[in-house]
């Protein structure tokens, strides 16, 4: 996680995730994996798996440029397709490792909010990364935190805290999204609602 400026307009001083949007780059860089077949069934049931794939490396893309992370795996080949967003991962021969992540959350943001967002959340193991933190300066304090101290946090959003919440759940339970399914947070009537997505 890492920490908002204070002078952002959207959720100043904030502790937050890395993300951002699929850029178009994202639908045609050349993956080293493919996302595994739960977590394609669990993304595309509100996405196409052009998507759901573009998703997954945007997500990747954006954790590399915001916490200097690779989360990669050697290509077997070239790319001959010369994506600058991807160039970082193209001078190590190295392609968006699909396969790492898992896919547990989704958000989206209540209705008549000035800027509003519909994010879906990825779960990692550390073991999967390399490289050494240092983003891109979008986020400053960026750093590894405890899972459990962080919830309490006062710059932690409430919907981050929500995440947070998840994600243990998951951690303590890795079975839980192989029968349960990724969750879903979104407001109805003006109150928030969480269920399984796709219920």
């Amino acid at each position: 996680m890492g920490r908002r400026h204070e002078d952002h307009v959207f959720m100043p001083n904030r502790l937050v995730f890395p993300g951002g949007a699929i850029d178009a780059e994202d639908r045609r860089v050349k993956p080293a994996s493919k996302l595994k077949p739960e977590v394609e069934k669990r993304l595309t049931q509100t996405l196409t798996q052009a998507r759901a794939r573009s998703l997954a490396a945007a997500a990747i893309r954006e954790t590399f440029e915001e916490t200097g992370l690779f989360l990669a795996a050697p290509l077997k080949e070239t790319p001959k397709n010369k994506l600058a967003l991807w160039q970082a991962f193209y001078d190590q021969n190295l392609g968006p490792n699909l396969q790492a992540i898992d896919y547990f959350f989704r958000a989206v943001t209540p209705p008549g909010r000035v800027r509003r967002y519909d994010a879906r959340f990825f779960l990692v193991s550390s073991d999967h990364t390399q490289g050494e933190i240092a983003g891109d300066g979008e986020i400053i304090d960026i750093g590894w935190y405890d899972i459990t101290k962080v919830q309490t946090d006062p710059n932690v959003h409430g919907i981050t805290a929500v995440v947070l919440s998840e994600a243990e759940a998951v951690l303590r339970d890795p079975e839980l999204l192989h029968h349960r399914g990724a969750r879903y947070s979104r407001h109805i009537h003006g109150k928030q609602v969480i269920s399984v997505e796709g219920e």
